[in-house]
């Protein structure tokens, strides 16, 4: 999905580019047209060379090329021919018009490396987040996986389990797909007289309000095994809860060595 709407800007962007090129020119005639009993014959290529540089600082090389090529054309059929009868030979007017192509052509060479540098750039950072965001996925399975706790992540929006560790299969005795998959069955395996209890729970775990919990679960084999639960929030970057993570612990030993 990202290169896929990174490719859909870049095609939109060279379209603007493009388009750009071929308006740039025409602007620069309409500007330049009021001040026609002004100037004279005189700059009839330099006031193109702002238009040419705004293009190959957007599009880089062929966009700005093109508008090297509509500004000499636009230059030579329209101006030129308002004052010199279309007579572009004198040595003056070839003169400002190879200097138009030229250092249009600079320019356009000069915006395409500074194009490619920054894309290269571009490139490199986000093999970089990509690098450091595997590393730290791998960090945080191996934590997950070997702690004796359970550790889960509930997307706010969604009400779905994110993650759950491998943990869980031990403790509740079920797949962590199938938790997945029906991210309420956790409600069904809690043991019948605290379900209720369970439930209004996570009903205040919904609205902000968290506390410690322990329950009762019944795994699938019909043995029951006591659970304590702490959840905390996590939140996105304008502040708002989008997640909520929390621990679960199978204590039934530690009740077991209480109660004797």
């Amino acid at each position: 999905m990202f290169c896929e709407t990174d490719m859909y800007e870049q095609q939109r962007g060279r379209r603007l580019a493009y388009g750009a090129a071929v308006l740039a020119p025409a602007v620069t005639l309409l500007v330049r047209w009021p001040l026609e009993m002004v100037l004279g014959d005189r700059i009839l290529y330099m006031g193109f060379f702002p238009a040419i540089l705004i293009v190959a600082y957007l599009g880089g090389l062929w966009p700005g090329i093109l508008a090297t090529v509509l500004s000499a054309l636009a230059a030579t059929l329209v101006l030129i021919d308002l004052h010199h009868s279309f007579e572009v030979a004198e040595v003056h007017g070839a003169i400002a018009l190879s200097l138009l192509v030229l250092v249009g052509a600079m320019i356009s060479i000069l915006s395409e490396s500074l194009h490619q540098t920054r894309r290269r750039l571009v490139t490199e950072e986000r093999r970089r987040a990509e690098e450091a965001r595997r590393e730290t996925e791998e960090r945080f399975r191996q934590l997950a996986e070997n702690i004796h706790e359970i550790f889960w992540v509930i997307d706010v929006k969604d009400d779905r389990f994110i993650y759950v560790s491998p943990g869980y299969e031990e403790v509740w005795g079920r797949t962590c797909q199938s938790l997945y998959e029906q991210p309420s069955s956790w409600l069904e395996s809690i043991h019948p007289d605290d379900r209720d209890r369970m439930i209004e729970y996570r009903e205040q775990r919904r609205r902000g309000v968290f506390t410690n919990a322990e329950f009762r679960i019944v795994r699938l084999d019909g043995s029951v095994r006591w659970i304590r639960s702490r959840a905390f929030t996590i939140k996105d970057q304008d502040g708002d809860i989008s997640r909520i993570a929390g621990l679960a612990e199978d204590i039934t030993r530690k009740n077991f060595a209480k109660a004797s």
